[in-house]
């Protein structure tokens, strides 16, 4: 059984960045209030296996640039003359079509392997616990 406040701590360390909690936290990863009721089991599956089960719009995209530059990211809008990619650091590039080489999905999710390394099995259930209670009053 998992501590939700010892969790909260494991959130604020590798999950924040990009996930939120309340008001805090990143807009790049999906919000986790609208996995708070999934089983364990499967909320412990998408953090070992992030890109086994991308929602719609979660989809990471290499997109090179003509100036030889590149950004990996999700695309957030289109236009018929340029995209806006959100990048894991949560800032949001306009990109000009015409400045475009070349856009291709990496048919993963943004979120990272590995980000359970480090962490005990104590650790997971700690940091489930406390994802299943965002969005509840705690």
């Amino acid at each position: 059984v998992g501590d939700a406040e010892r969790g909260r701590a494991i959130f604020v360390r590798a999950c924040i960045i990009c996930h939120q909690d309340g008001e805090t936290g990143g807009e790049v990863g999906p919000d986790l209030k609208s996995v708070a009721n999934h089983p364990a089991e499967k909320l412990l599956a998408n953090i070992l296996d992030p890109s086994a089960d991308v929602q719609p719009g979660f989809h990471a995209y290499h997109c090179e640039l003509t100036d030889g530059s590149e950004l990996y990211g999700l695309i957030t809008a289109e236009t018929g003359n340029s995209l806006t990619i959100k990048t894991a650091d949560g800032r949001s590039h306009v990109v000009l079509r015409t400045n475009i080489k070349s856009l291709r999905s990496a048919n993963t999710s943004l979120m990272p392997d590995g980000l359970e390394v480090g962490l005990s099995s104590q650790d997971l259930a700690d940091l489930i616990q406390f994802i299943r209670t965002i969005g509840t009053a705690r």
